[in-house]
């Protein structure tokens, strides 16, 4: 099995791409031209599936060179290959010519609806479950960029269907689409929230930057809060009135000496037990804040928060990768990994859905 992301040019399939194989992809020119393309891995239910970002075309008649290569990846395909439709959700009409000559030709594929959040933010508003009636397809709303909805376009791949549309010449073809847009799009015009303006600057380098800085701050003071008050109100009440006199009852037991005295209860110093450094780190200084930084790292990941001002590093690129991820080959997505200590294995990988 093989997926080829294939839309209009601009519609955010590269960046949808690097969701899906991270850093380790490979990228070639096809054979006999100079047009490239690009190539990952993921790991779909487990299985290892080939991922290829097709070069962007507006139709499946070709009118550059970029378009034949397009035409040709997409003849080459085998039966059980799957093609996603990236589809910008601020530009359907136009879009969605692309759409219908893949459905005329009776391709397996869903589609993501991408910039869904861009959509919204012009006041334009999608049904997409009358759209997926209207295609006999899936179809999905993702935010490419922050990571929305990739995890519902994953679990629905299985769900790929071929369309069932017949042909049409390019009159009647660009009058079904226009009959397709009136029914599912509707314009409103809207103000931008409190919320929304939040979100377009922490994606901003001048912006974003000082805002994380002022969310990491606010971490760390939750964290400090967590730990000192699980070490005044938990673990200090803990060891002091349970766990110690209960190893002292066990230390009688053993005679206050012996090899199996001091590996279950310790040594004792001045008629009380030593607990070692390694055992007062622990329950001091390590497993407190750890239970706060996990609460606050978790909610930043799964709220979108993390993945907003990923991308905020000054780049350029659309992956979120930084200078120094990418001198050590490391993909933007794994720095929740190398925060939380944890190594990265996923490439190939699990989509990266960040949230």
């Amino acid at each position: 099995m093989r997926i080829l992301l294939m839309g209009n040019p601009n519609v955010g399939k590269s960046v949808l791409f690097s969701r899906l194989t991270g850093a380790k992809v490979i990228a070639s020119n096809y054979p006999g031209t100079t047009v490239s393309f690009t190539k990952g891995y993921v790991y779909l239910h487990g299985e290892r599936v080939e991922v290829i970002d097709v070069p962007g075309t507006y139709t499946l008649t070709p009118t550059c060179k970029a378009e034949e290569v397009a035409v040709q990846m997409l003849e080459e395909a085998g039966p059980g290959d799957v093609v996603i439709n990236v589809v910008d959700a601020t530009k359907l009409e136009r879009n969605l010519n692309l759409t219908l000559q893949l459905l005329e030709k009776k391709v397996t594929m869903v589609i993501s609806l991408n910039m869904w959040d861009d959509a919204k933010h012009k006041g334009i508003s999608i049904d997409t479950q009358e759209l997926e009636e209207l295609l006999g397809i899936p179809v999905i709303p993702t935010v490419a960029v922050s990571g929305e909805g990739i995890r519902d376009l994953v679990e629905r791949i299985p769900e790929a269907r071929a369309g069932s549309m017949d042909a049409h010449d390019v009159e009647d073809r660009w009058g079904h689409i226009g009959s397709i847009v009136t029914q599912v799009q509707k314009l409103t015009h809207r103000h931008h929230t409190f919320l929304d303006g939040l979100e377009e600057l922490s994606i901003k380098p001048i912006t974003g930057l000082p805002m994380a800085a002022f969310v990491v701050w606010v971490a760390f003071k939750i964290i400090r809060f967590i730990g000192e008050g699980l070490i005044g109100y938990v673990f200090d009440p803990f060891f002091s009135k349970l766990y110690a006199p209960l190893m002292m009852k066990l230390s009688a037991l053993f005679g206050g000496t012996g090899f199996l005295h001091d590996i279950l209860v310790g040594r004792l110093i001045d008629g009380e037990i030593d607990f070692t450094l390694l055992w007062t780190a622990y329950h001091r200084v390590l497993c407190p804040p750890g239970h706060g930084f996990s609460l606050c790292s978790g909610f930043l990941y799964y709220t979108g928060i993390h993945g907003r001002f990923r991308l905020s590093s000054p780049t350029g690129r659309p992956d979120g990768q930084c200078y120094a991820q990418d001198r050590f080959a490391r993909s933007g997505h794994c720095t929740h990994n190398s925060r939380s200590g944890m190594h990265c294995s996923r490439c190939p990988r699990e989509p990266d859905t960040g949230n």
